[in-house]
């Protein structure tokens, strides 16, 4: 096995999802995960980029300019 091949392994163990398993250049806690889920069960039409603008700026994080349109079905 070469690096790239146990890098989501290692991600996965320490807590994180990788956004893509090639090239790893984001990763999302499994705790923030549950989070979004718990959110959207109380408030279902909750968007994940207004999720994700919420936990960016709490950590006084520049949010991304974009997010893909498709992410509510990563969670299906």
């Amino acid at each position: 096995h070469n690096a790239d091949q146990q890098t989501p392994v290692v991600l996965a163990q320490a807590g994180y999802l990788e956004a893509s398993p090639l090239h790893v250049s984001l990763a999302i806690s499994f705790k923030t995960l549950v989070l979004f889920c718990t959110l959207c069960l109380w408030k279902p039409l909750l968007s994940f980029e207004a999720f994700a603008k919420v936990i960016c700026d709490s950590y006084n994080m520049q949010s991304p300019y974009y997010f893909p349109r498709n992410t509510s079905n990563y969670f299906i």
